[in-house]
């Protein structure tokens, strides 16, 4: 299992409120939270603030980055209570470094002024090899990757440990919502002379966000090519290649994964989310629905839902569940 890299900047939620600012601004804790736990940085957003856990103008309150690890399943723990900055050789940072030096967790660190910040900021750590640390920065594409102890050294504020394995369920969702009221899906990697269920999904997703430019016919040829690049390159942070592999299949969903494969929850009319924006763009490219990729189930998504469970023989209800998404999907 893997950590996700998603940004707080995303243009899918950068502008969403969190902590008397937006996500772009503020929201590096939830975001650096949602790498471990493979759940949308908006849905880890919602629930730290459901629990009282910010501060406006200020962000994410220290301990609520642990509980938001444990609601979703990843055993968090924080290591310190009071700042270590400037500090060095701590008992929370030998305890840190020798729990991910034996490769059974993954990290959170808050950074104080230094490297990665000019005040505090969290950031994800997935390996740590004795002398370096793997970085997903929340805010920050150019500081992914290694960075030698000498980064860290006396500019980490507080620790933070999470499990790498999660449970089969995250908390708050029983076994019989996994099992009835989820469909989930494995991609393949496609590039130019692909043709294909695989091709059309990514045409369906480009088309209605103006990159790709043709109709949906299962080919990828040139045009999906240069739709796949021009994507890849408005995100700042992928491989300008063309091929849509998985680290363009991850961002340009934005799915939580569980056992490598996608998951799509059940969405119905009041819902909002990452699953009604992939239900609006499937919908749009179809003919289905003509609203705005607004992320928002209302009245023009359930009349198109409707529309289209009818035209297939499906049960005619207007919720995107399991069934309705197998045939949407059909992967």
């Amino acid at each position: 299992m893997s950590c996700e890299n998603y940004k707080q900047y995303d243009n899918r939620w950068a502008s969403k409120r969190y902590a008397g600012d937006t996500m772009a601004g503020s929201g590096c804790g939830p975001t650096a939270v949602a790498n471990i736990v493979q759940q949308m940085p908006t849905e880890v957003a919602k629930y730290i603030e459901s629990k009282g856990g910010t501060v406006s103008g200020h962000g994410t309150i220290w301990s609520y980055i642990d509980v938001a690890l444990d609601h979703f399943g990843y055993n968090g723990r924080q290591l310190n209570g009071t700042s270590l900055y400037g500090v060095q050789g701590s008992a929370a940072e030998t305890t840190w470094k020798n729990a991910m030096w034996a490769g059974n967790h993954y990290g959170i660190l808050l950074m104080g002024p230094g490297v990665f910040t000019k005040g505090g900021h969290y950031i994800t750590i997935t390996e740590y090899d004795g002398n370096r640390c793997y970085v997903h920065d929340p805010a920050s594409a150019a500081r992914d990757g290694w960075h030698p102890w000498s980064d860290f050294e006396g500019r980490v504020k507080v620790f933070y440990l999470a499990d790498r394995a999660d449970r089969k369920d995250s908390a708050g969702s029983g076994a019989e919502e996994t099992s009835v009221n989820t469909y989930s899906f494995g991609l393949e990697q496609i590039d130019l002379g692909s043709v294909g269920i695989y091709v059309l999904l990514a045409q369906e997703i480009l088309l209605p966000r103006g990159f790709y430019k043709g109709t949906l016919d299962r080919s990828f040829g040139p045009l999906m090519e240069a739709a796949v690049r021009a994507y890849q390159k408005s995100r700042g942070f992928l491989a300008v290649d063309g091929s849509l592999g998985a680290a363009t299949w991850a961002d340009l969903l934005a799915l939580p994964k569980r056992n490598g494969l996608y998951v799509l929850k059940q969405v119905k009319t009041g819902d909002q989310g990452v699953e009604v924006l992939l239900l609006q763009e499937i919908l749009k490219a179809r003919g289905y629905y003509k609203g705005g990729l607004d992320w928002s189930f209302g009245p023009q998504t359930e009349k198109a839902a409707r529309k289209y469970q009818a035209d297939r023989g499906l049960k005619v209800d207007g919720v995107a569940g399991p069934e309705t998404w197998k045939d949407l999907i059909a992967l």
